[in-house]
C-alpha cells in the first residue's frame, strides 16, 4: 500500500492504520488474514456480526471492501477476515489475496448492521460459502448463552466448508452441505416452525 493511499485514507476517512500480522490459505482459494494495530496499542472493540471496510488500491484507483470480522470482539490486539478469491471479480479479493505480511493498509472502526438478539428464545444461523464468515462470529457469541442454537452451513464444495470443526464446536446441532457430495440445504424445512 502507498504512504500516499495511507496518509490521504487516514486525512480524509477517519480509516486506522492496521498490518497484515498474518496470512494463510484455509481452503483452496480463501485466505484466512490476520491485521494488528499499526502505531496504537489496540483496534476499538466490536460485537458479533460486525465488519470493517478496507481501504484497497484496485488497478490503481481506490476502493473500499467490507468483509466480516471472525472473532467476537474480546480479543482487540488482533482483527481477523477471511476472503474467497474471486476470478471474475472486480479484483478486491485479487488485492487482499496479494497482501503480504507486514503490508499495512487502512481500516474502518467496526460496524454492525445485524446486532445479534441474545434474549430470543431461539437461534437459526445459515450462510452459504464464504458467508459464513459473518456467522461465525454470532456461533461464538451465541455459544455462551442458553437459548437453542442450529446450524445450517452449505457450500458447493466440501473443502469450502471452512470452520466446520469449530462450528461444530460450538453449535453442536450443526448441519453441513457440500454441493460436490449431492448435499442440498432445504431452506423451507431450515426455516420452518420459527419461534417468536
Amino acid at each position: 500500500m502507498s504512504a500516499t493511499l495511507l496518509a490521504d485514507a487516514a486525512l480524509t476517512t477517519g480509516f486506522l492504520p492496521a498490518r497484515l500480522a498474518a496470512a494463510r490459505m484455509i481452503a483452496p482459494d480463501i485466505r484466512l488474514l490476520e491485521f494488528a494495530p499499526e502505531g496504537a496499542a489496540a483496534f476499538p472493540p466490536h460485537e458479533a456480526g460486525a465488519h470493517i471496510d478496507v481501504l484497497l488500491s484496485i488497478r490503481g484507483q481506490r476502493a473500499i471492501r467490507s468483509y466480516s470480522l471472525l472473532g467476537d470482539g474480546r480479543d482487540p490486539s488482533r482483527y481477523a477476515v477471511a476472503v474467497r478469491l474471486d476470478p471474475d471479480g472486480q479484483g478486491g479479493s485479487a488485492a487482499m489475496h496479494a497482501l503480504a505480511p507486514g503490508e499495512v493498509v487502512p481500516i474502518s472502526a467496526p460496524r454492525c448492521h445485524f446486532p445479534l438478539a441474545l434474549g430470543a428464545a431461539a437461534h437459526r444461523l445459515i450462510a452459504g460459502g464464504i458467508g459464513i464468515t459473518a456467522i461465525l462470529s454470532l456461533a461464538t457469541a451465541l455459544a455462551e448463552g442458553k437459548a437453542p442454537v442450529r446450524l445450517h452451513y452449505a457450500a458447493r464444495r466440501a473443502d469450502r466448508l471452512v470452520f466446520r470443526s469449530a462450528l461444530a464446536a460450538l453449535v453442536p446441532d450443526s448441519h453441513f452441505y457440500a454441493g460436490d457430495r449431492g448435499e442440498r440445504l432445504d431452506l423451507a424445512a431450515a426455516l420452518a416452525d420459527p419461534r417468536p
